[in-house]
């Protein structure tokens, strides 16, 4: 899970979509399905299909995914990590 800290003080996180098939695969909307075309992967649906190619398959996955949500103007949610609190850091004396 990558985290990054919102300039509100919130937390976000999200998968690691570019180095894991698995999370990559949460990207293709509702409704599509993943077609492999040997070469390069294919997101299908109703309203057509979009396609990425990549040396590594989760970025390939990526790009198929992300072609399809543009296109079709599908968001992304994010959800708040709400676990998660702000660092506290501690001021320390040296003298």
């Amino acid at each position: 899970m990558g985290i990054w800290q919102n300039a509100d003080g919130t937390r976000m996180t999200a998968p690691r979509y570019s180095s894991s098939v698995a999370a990559a695969m949460t990207l293709i909307p509702s409704g599509y399905r993943l077609e492999d075309s040997g070469s390069y992967f294919v997101v299908v649906g109703d309203s057509g299909s979009s396609r990425g190619r990549h040396k590594y398959l989760a970025i390939g996955l990526c790009i198929a995914a992300l072609r399809c949500r543009l296109v079709n103007e599908i968001t992304i949610p994010l959800k708040q990590d709400k676990d998660l609190r702000p660092a506290v850091h501690s001021s320390i004396s040296l003298g």
